[in-house]
């Protein structure tokens, strides 16, 4: 796989590496708060998206009153 593509799992995978339930990652695609593309039938999540997402959680502990 070329260094310049970034693996996309699924949603079910995505959900196991960051620790919660399908649902709930559903949940944050649908919000918006994660960001997904669709490839063929799949709902994929680029692993940036991934990384974007636990750094703005990341973020929001450091800074609450943000």
């Amino acid at each position: 796989m070329p260094a310049a593509r970034a693996w996309s799992p699924p949603v079910e995978e995505a959900a196991l590496r960051l620790g919660i339930g399908r649902t709930s990652m559903y949940r944050l695609v649908m919000t918006g708060e994660v960001e997904s593309v669709q490839i063929g039938g799949l709902r994929r999540i680029p692993a940036p998206c991934i990384e974007e997402y636990i750094d703005r959680l990341r973020h929001h502990e450091a800074d609450p009153g943000a």
